[in-house]
């Protein structure tokens, strides 16, 4: 080999070390333990909304283990409350809407995200602001919107289906429809025991007052 050709080859390997060394490790293990951003890394696959979500197949699904939220904009604001312990049938507890939210979802700067890490609903649009979660210890659906019109009197809707005959009642600033369930036993179903039912097992909805 030429002694030219030596050098290069000599120079080329003394800049790939040089390399190698200045590089950092690309590995979340670190000081003896894993390190991770872990609120940056479920974060990546947060559920954006370009356009409003009308149908009920496009819901964004919110919960806390024991009360789960199916929320599109269908009628302004729409969301479906669902519990695995409303026995025998488990029905739903409810369906929720507010009309006056079509100003932000129908807004032509509608923009919505579903923060997975924090298990969010916010959304934007026609100067207002929602946002929309399942507190974790109350069992609580709470929808805090800011920048709606004072002037406009703001209203909501709840449902259950029939044939069920849901009672209204209120009670301070506190709105209730409900169906009570038998606090004694349940329906038989083949092969299934007739097993009792909570008083907390009634199916209810609440709405707070202005």
């Amino acid at each position: 080999m030429h002694w030219s050709r030596l050098a290069v080859v000599l120079s080329l390997i003394g800049s790939i070390n040089v390399m190698a060394q200045d590089s950092h490790p690309t590995t979340a293990w670190k000081a003896g333990q894993f390190v991770i951003d872990t609120a940056r890394l479920v974060s990546r696959s947060d559920i954006i909304l370009g356009q409003p979500n009308a149908a009920p197949a496009e819901a964004m699904p919110m919960g806390n283990g024991r009360l789960g939220i199916a929320v599109w904009s269908a009628e302004g604001f729409t969301a479906q409350l669902n519990r695995a312990d409303t026995l025998p049938h488990r029905d739903s507890p409810g369906q929720l809407m507010i009309p006056g939210l079509r100003a932000l979802t129908s807004a032509k700067d509608f923009t919505g995200r579903l923060d997975l890490y924090n298990g969010t609903l916010i959304e934007h649009g026609g100067g207002m602001s929602l946002t929309a979660y399942v507190q974790v210890f109350t069992d609580t659906f709470v929808v805090d919107v800011t920048g709606a019109d004072p002037n406009v009197k703001q209203t909501a809707e709840l449902r259950l289906w029939p044939p069920r005959t849901p009672e209204a009642t209120a009670s301070a600033k506190t709105g209730i429809l409900a169906q009570p369930g038998s606090t004694t036993t349940a329906p038989e179903h083949p092969g299934i025991p007739s097993a009792p039912l909570l008083p907390s097992q009634q199916w209810a909805a609440k709405c707070p007052q202005p």
